[in-house]
């Protein structure tokens, strides 16, 4: 979940990985499936702003939430 002001956004969070160039990337995105009948049909890539010093851009990485603390770890 993201929460922005009283709104929450679900969806599926993704951090680095490659540009069309092939250059590693910092950005933290989040892609808002749409589905009918269970099924994603569409979707759409959100930019998400974060807040600190975030981490150098990256790809094959791993990414995880902790809902105790609100975060999101890269390892």
């Amino acid at each position: 979940y993201f929460t922005k002001s009283d709104q929450i956004i679900e969806g599926i969070y993704f951090f680095g990985g490659k540009n069309a160039q092939g250059e590693p990337q910092n950005k933290l995105r989040l892609f808002k499936p749409a589905t009918i009948d269970n099924k994603v049909v569409h979707g759409e890539f959100m930019n998400i702003k974060s807040s600190g010093a975030g981490p150098v851009a990256r790809f094959g990485h791993s990414m995880g939430y902790l809902p105790t603390n609100n975060g999101i770890f890269i390892c």
